[in-house]
């Protein structure tokens, strides 16, 4: 908790120096990644909660049934702050044309399967105010063990072909409705 209340002290006066130099007035956050939320004094004094998070991937790997309750619980914790949260990443890693029967990581069934979970968990939200998903597409990155080939989080391939969960996607969009602003 010392640790949360340093960094507290740290950026609440640079919050409040953002608003006193803008004249517009614009909206304050940071973006906040896999921490433990309940501990986090920070964010919450932010005017936009922002979340990077992984359940399913990172943590809860490969189980979308917690990872959708963990996702849940943090949810709910959030909605009791009051303030508008905003996913700025969340995905899964998958190889292109890998197929798993039982929708297993690194498949493009999971993918999937790892944002449907996700998003379904959000549209339940009307304060959840957007969600920006990690990646666009698949990019090289430097050799490690947990990476083949680069970051697979993209919904395209680094060819920028379409994954499973392009499509997936494609619908889920085409489903929102349209007030104007669509082409």
């Amino acid at each position: 908790m010392a640790q949360s209340r340093l960094a507290h002290d740290y950026f609440l006066p640079l919050h409040a120096l953002a608003h006193e130099l803008a004249p517009q007035n614009r909206p304050v956050t940071l973006v906040t990644c896999q921490n433990d939320y309940t501990k986090d004094l920070t964010t919450r004094c932010m005017d936009v909660v922002c979340l990077n998070r992984y359940y399913g991937w990172y943590n809860l790997s490969g189980d979308l049934d917690a990872a959708r309750e963990a996702l849940d619980i943090e949810l709910d914790f959030w909605d009791g702050v009051g303030k508008p949260v905003m996913f700025t990443e969340y995905g899964a890693d998958t190889i292109e044309g890998y197929h798993g029967t039982h929708g297993e990581m690194f498949s493009e069934e999971f993918q999937r399967d790892f944002y449907a979970m996700s998003d379904a968990a959000f549209d339940r939200r009307p304060w959840l105010v957007g969600e920006q998903l990690w990646n666009f597409a698949d990019f090289s990155t430097i050799q490690g063990p947990m990476r083949v080939e680069g970051n697979r989080k993209g919904i395209l391939t680094r060819d920028r072909q379409p994954k499973l969960a392009a499509h997936w996607l494609r619908e889920r969009w085409h489903a929102i409705p349209d007030f104007g602003y669509k082409a």
